[in-house]
């Protein structure tokens, strides 16, 4: 796969995302893909697992769309940038417990490493600042109550 194929499928794969297209995006990831998210310490392989995942980011915010700031391919690797913006109008499942929705808007830069075999992608690294989404939702102060046992 060439640089411009490789940019091509890693676009597509936010676009998919941002469509809540899901059909799409299984035919853009192998089937034994890995999606570590290293904020929420999260890892989840296959179809399934992902879309699960990625099906309870939208549930929480569902106009939730991602920007491409930046995107360096080399070889079968991409880093990209992104800004996650949406609005928390559902449930926000956390491990330190379910979030209710507040109704603000929230924006957050990320970092995307992914890895593709056979024109597919195999493996996405995604880096986030999760302490900025509890600030922005305004979810701080009350799991910083719960850890006090408060």
């Amino acid at each position: 796969m060439g640089d411009r194929e490789l940019r091509d499928l890693v676009r597509a794969s936010i676009e998919a995302f941002n469509d809540a297209d899901w059909d799409r995006w299984r035919k853009l990831h192998a089937p034994n893909v890995v999606y570590d998210e290293i904020a929420t310490n999260r890892r989840l392989t296959g179809h399934d697992e992902c879309l699960d995942g990625l099906k309870g980011w939208r549930q929480a915010f569902p106009d939730m769309r991602g920007t491409i700031s930046n995107l360096v391919v080399s070889e079968n690797q991409a880093v990209l940038e992104v800004t996650w913006e949406g609005t928390h109008k559902g449930e926000l499942k956390t491990p330190f417990g379910v979030i209710p929705p507040s109704s603000t808007h929230n924006a957050n830069r990320a970092i995307l490493v992914l890895k593709v075999e056979n024109d597919l992608i195999v493996q996405d690294r995604h880096y986030f600042d999760f302490l900025a989404i509890l600030r922005q939702i305004g979810a701080l102060p009350e799991l910083m109550k719960k850890a006090a046992g408060a």
